[in-house]
């Protein structure tokens, strides 16, 4: 069965996916910014695969399994709709896997939180013929993505790898340095919003592009030109220092608190307020202000709950971590009466979604007297490879405060996380 995909493939894209159905690279490297429907492209070529051939199988990989769902099953499940090949498919959710009912081809989805649970990977009609890795720069490293490409790249005449990303931020980001080296097997294409028929992005993606431009150039350069802005190695680069009165800390309306619970490291407490920046009604990232927090190394439950009780919190929400000894210190402060403690949602990935979330924010603004707080959130460095380039991994030391303030915001940071896609399965 052949697709005529000329009118799903924007034009910027037709000689790369004539190439690709030629398999004359072994990788091709979608960049770009957002709405340049580097995404869409693979999910059409994955389902491609499985119908050009009765032995073609495909892989879809994110970094976190938890983001799957929402992200490359999703995408595939609409090209197939868009074609009305529901019926030619059976979908199926744990494990996930997308299977053509006739020759029982799969599409695979895979997270790579653990990269060598890959190896269990087996097509049993066939073999592999594609693998995609979505947001290919959330991945640790190019090591990371060859543990895979050893074990399944193997056992057929054809095969190729699709990366797709937004370039990071900094020129020194792993995939940055590695795109931009010399190789003859790799076709490279850079796209944009303006690749893409203006109709296919309705009219909200163009007023959040302008309200983010008229906010900040650079942003705006990076998010939708898909242009790498920075060069060095800090995460968070929307930090700002102000001084908030007493008043305007009282006048605030959408203050919340978060705890992070050491175990050999400090407890902290942070009180945040959100200031959500609208467009057409929905938020594309405000100020989040920072006005109030503590922290005390190797704390007792009694000084916790003490200082709780000093700035009058024991009736009021604090989202708290759970994990290393959590659970245990949020029942004790309970039972001590600070009532409204609750664990904080941590999925997979949560980590990762939570620091994007702050880092596309237009400001992170700081109480200036809160020195230890500042300190963590402006060191607050990627890790790097020995030759300096950046990884794409968070470090996972002196982040107290930046936890406590990812716990008080999970509400904004989790909205409309994880719904289930409405398939017969």
């Amino acid at each position: 069965m052949v697709i005529k995909a000329s009118q799903f493939i924007p034009s910027a894209y037709h000689g790369a996916w004539r190439s690709m159905r030629a398999w004359e690279y072994d990788e091709y490297a979608f960049e770009g910014g957002r709405g340049s429907a580097k995404t869409t492209v693979a999910a059409n070529r994955a389902v491609d695969v499985l119908m050009r051939g009765t032995d073609g199988n495909f892989v879809c990989y994110k970094k976190h399994k938890t983001e799957i769902e929402a992200s490359v099953y999703s995408e595939i499940y609409k090209v197939i709709e868009r074609r009305n090949w529901c019926d030619l498919f059976r979908f199926k959710i744990s494990p996930f896997e997308i299977t053509r009912r006739d020759t029982t081809q799969k599409i695979f989805f895979q997270g790579l939180d653990d990269p060598g649970k890959s190896k269990g990977i087996t097509a049993r009609r066939g073999y592999i013929q594609g693998v995609w890795f979505e947001e290919a720069d959330q991945f640790s490293s190019m090591k990371e993505i060859d543990t895979v490409l050893q074990t399944l790249g193997r056992g057929g005449e054809h095969f190729h790898v699709i990366y797709t990303y937004n370039p990071p931020e900094s020129n020194a980001h792993w995939i940055n340095v590695e795109m931009s080296q010399p190789n003859p097997h790799r076709l490279k294409l850079h796209t944009t919003y303006r690749d893409v028929p203006e109709s296919w992005l309705g009219p909200f993606f163009f007023h959040r592009m302008e309200a983010i431009r008229a906010q900040s150039e650079t942003r705006y350069q990076h998010e939708y030109e898909g242009i790498p802005t920075g060069t060095g190695h800090e995460i968070f680069t929307n930090i700002r220092l102000v001084h908030y009165t007493a008043k305007e800390i009282a006048e605030m309306r959408r203050k919340r608190w978060g705890m992070d619970f050491g175990q050999g490291h400090p407890t902290t407490l942070v009180g945040t307020n959100y200031i959500p920046k609208l467009v057409d009604g929905k938020d594309i990232g405000g100020r989040l202000q920072i006005f109030d927090a503590w922290g005390k190394s190797n704390a007792r439950n009694r000084e916790v709950y003490e200082e709780l009780e000093r700035r009058q919190l024991l009736d009021t929400l604090i989202t708290a971590d759970p994990g290393g000894g959590g659970k245990g210190v949020i029942g004790e402060l309970r039972d001590m009466g600070a009532r409204r403690i609750i664990q904080a949602y941590k999925p997979g990935g949560s980590v990762e979604r939570g620091v994007n979330w702050m880092r596309d924010l237009e400001a992170i603004e700081i109480h200036d007297e809160l020195e230890w707080c500042i300190r963590q959130f402006k060191l607050y460095l990627w890790l790097t490879m020995k030759d300096g380039t950046n990884r794409n991994e968070l470090p996972d030391i002196n982040d107290d405060f930046i936890d406590a303030a990812r716990y008080s915001r999970q509400d904004e940071i989790f909205a409309h996380y994880g719904s289930r896609l409405a398939i017969d399965v």
